[in-house]
């Protein structure tokens, strides 16, 4: 929590500092038809073979402020809700009815880089970073005798480091700005170690957002 109040301290200040004719502050919604997150090639702790999916149609959503630098660029910053998950199941033939998931949500506080054109309709690319702070965790496992879900949220890393890279279009008038986007977030630290029976030390989730739309208002005309 420390560490999360750090990070937020550290943004208002930015926003602060920064002249507000200049700031414009929004809201941001992916399309869950195009979102998709997967855990990575976690492995399983009896050495097993195992199939893995991920997780896919969920809604993110969020707030963001939008400061520019200079002419082509501009500070991104973003607080989204992130829904993220895990499932597998065993490929031998003795444990193929059992399958577990695992859902882990996050508050993901990005702080990404933006060059753009200059005209009112532009296109724009993205680059950046941001801790996820985890929120929750769970797993759910099924099999022939039972079918239980468990808090899961004490074995999960509190703290996962992620990178962002992306571009979009944007509509800029002199009191709203119009965003549309796609972007690819890797994790750069890993989600967990070893849960229950799969570990994940060495895997690296990604998530895909292939369309979100963002509005935001100026707090003054250009």
């Amino acid at each position: 929590m420390k560490t999360q109040k750090t990070y937020i301290t550290f943004l208002l200040f930015l926003l602060v500092g920064s002249s507000l004719a200049q700031v414009a502050i929004g809201i941001k919604v992916n399309n869950p038809l195009f979102y998709g997150s997967n855990a990575g090639a976690f492995e399983s702790n009896s050495g097993l073979e195992i199939s893995r999916s991920g997780n896919w149609g969920i809604i993110n959503a969020g707030a963001f402020v939008r400061i520019p630098l200079k002419k082509h660029l501009a500070l991104h910053t973003e607080l989204l809700y992130k829904n993220e998950g895990a499932g597998y199941h065993y490929s031998s033939l003795q444990s193929s009815y059992y399958s577990g998931h695992f859902t882990y949500t996050y508050i993901d506080m990005l702080v990404l880089l933006q060059l753009e054109g200059k005209r009112m309709f532009r296109g724009f690319f993205q680059i950046g970073l941001s801790p996820k702070f985890l929120l929750t965790a769970t797993h759910s496992a099924d099999n022939l005798f039972f079918d239980r879900t468990t808090d899961v949220y004490s074995k999960f890393n509190k703290v996962v480091l992620a990178a962002h890279i992306g571009g979009g279009v944007m509509w800029n008038l002199d009191r709203v700005v119009l965003m549309g986007d796609v972007r690819i977030s890797p994790n750069l630290t890993p989600i967990a170690g070893r849960v229950y029976d799969v570990n994940f030390s060495k895997a690296r989730s990604l998530s895909v957002t292939m369309l979100s739309f963002s509005i935001a208002y100026k707090l003054t005309k250009n």
